[in-house]
């Protein structure tokens, strides 16, 4: 054998009794920590000591108190705090990461992702570990989180602890609103009567809030609130916090009944919804004498629908005159002119 692999041989041999001779020295036989970090991370260690950060994250600077605030709450919802810290090497560090995970698959897929490929920097990958409690604990946080912009509510830490059960609330509310979406089997098409006349708009309009009220949006409640009256347009915190169940102790009867008084009528939600209504207001009066207050460049079905209802309910002589007018006017038909009455007169007798 040459000598220069008998000297490796024997300086191998010479590293293991070393290492023996330590795990020996060592209670439990458990080689210390720091020993087994390479130094980048140990560094990293001392320094989060120092700072009150975290190791391997923003270099361990020290945390914002929202930071603190929301690993902390990883630790009261069943994570340990090395799950904890490594959460927000993974980023989820910040509420509006959170509000971007969409969807609950999304949020377990990062949670696997995160217990089976740790990051480089972490200095107990050993420890890392997400069970099916805590999973569903963040989840309803999260969807809680997603849900506040809706209704104009706090998305932070601070209001979470602050709100009567947050996390059944959210549990009752998706699963009610589960329900509505199962029975919302209609399409936009499926429209109740027509506008035909303007003295007829009270029974019109009844029956198409009772449409919207079984048709969902984005908003995740029926569609009525985009049409609710103007003086309940501001939600305040005590409509939010309002109680929901059956009997005369709860504010609301219903999710359904939460979600049309609560959801705010601003944001993207409402832009979409709003626009889907208008959608089908314009089906609606389209043919009718309600179509010159239904042109709206922008989809507004709000604003068409308060005009709407506005004139309706408080119309003067001249809206009567017009109406009467309309219905002459779709009696009428233009079946060529003469020479005592060509299309322009027509047109001006319009």
């Amino acid at each position: 054998m040459p000598r220069t692999h008998a000297a490796e041989i024997a300086a191998l041999k010479q590293q293991i009794a070393q290492l023996i001779a330590r795990l020996d020295a060592t209670p439990g036989g458990v080689v210390p920590a720091s020993a087994a970090r390479p130094p980048d991370i140990t560094n990293a260690v001392n320094r989060a000591q120092a700072t009150g950060g975290i190791p391997g994250y923003d270099n361990e600077r020290a945390l914002s108190d929202e930071e603190v605030g929301l690993r902390d709450l990883y630790v009261d919802l069943g994570a340990c705090e090395d799950t904890a810290n490594e959460m927000f090497r993974c980023g989820w560090d910040t509420i509006e990461n959170l509000v971007d995970m969409k969807s609950k698959d999304t949020i377990k897929s990062n949670l696997w992702k995160l217990t089976k490929r740790p990051s480089p920097m972490c200095p107990a990958k050993n420890k890392i570990h997400i069970g099916t409690g805590f999973t569903k604990k963040v989840t309803l946080f999260i969807q809680w989180l997603q849900y506040q912009p809706i209704i104009g509510g706090d998305a932070t830490v601070e209001s979470w602890h602050a709100a009567d059960a947050p996390a059944s609330r959210t549990r009752d509310r998706l699963e009610a609103f589960d329900h509505l979406e199962k029975a919302d089997t209609g399409t936009d098409l499926d429209l109740p009567d027509g506008l035909k006349s303007l003295k007829k708009y009270m029974p019109f309009h009844d029956r198409f809030i009772n449409y919207l009220k079984n048709r969902v949006g984005i908003a995740m409640c029926p569609l009525a609130y985009v049409l609710r009256a103007r003086y309940l347009t501001t939600v305040t915190d005590e409509d939010r916090a309002g109680t929901v169940g059956p009997g005369p102790d709860h504010m609301y009867a219903t999710w359904a009944e939460y979600g049309i008084r609560c959801t705010v009528l601003k944001g993207k939600h409402f832009e979409t919804d709003n626009a889907r209504v208008w959608q089908m207001l314009l089906q609606l009066v389209g043919t009718g004498p309600g179509l010159p207050y239904v042109k709206s460049t922008v989809q507004d079905g709000r604003k068409d629908f308060l005009l709407l209802s506005n004139m309706a309910y408080h119309g003067s002589n001249s809206v009567k005159v017009v109406e009467e007018q309309w219905c002459w006017m779709v009696e009428q038909t233009y079946n060529g002119g003469d020479k005592h009455y060509d299309y322009d007169k027509h047109k001006n007798k319009w």
